[in-house]
Parts: structure tokens; sequence; C-alpha cells
């Protein structure tokens, strides 16, 4: 999960790995746990994650040459 949120964070132009990059990750591993606990809660894990997109999208974005994404504390 941590290396895939690495990942979105770099297609999204993030230079920091968040735990809304974590969250997202979880929410669409199809055999994760995540996705089960928060339909268990009554909670539609695909609302959730479409909320955390337009979070994503409102983060601040770096292009050019990257020195590599930081995991945030």
């Amino acid at each position: 999960a941590i290396q895939q949120s690495q990942e979105l964070a770099a297609q999204l132009g993030h230079q920091e790995i968040g735990s809304e990059h974590v969250l997202a990750v979880l929410l669409q591993q199809p055999e994760g746990i995540v996705p089960p606990l928060l339909q268990k809660l009554g909670v539609q894990p695909q609302d959730v994650l479409a909320e955390l997109k337009r979070e994503l999208d409102r983060l601040p974005k770096v292009s050019g040459v990257s020195g590599g994404e930081y995991v945030s504390q």
C-alpha cells in the first residue's frame, strides 16, 4: 500500500505522501480490509473515495525534476 501511495502521489504531482494517499489506495484494494469495514459501518467506500479524490485534487502540485516524494508525519 505504501508503494502504491507513492505512485499515486507521483501521478498527481504531489511531493508529499500523506494519509489521504494511503487511504485512497486502501479503498481501492478489492481484497482489502477497508471497504468491508466501511460497509459494516453503513458507509459506501466509493463515496469516501470520491470525496477523498476531491481533497487530493486540492493539494499543491509540483512539476519538473523531482527529488522524490516524502511521507508526511
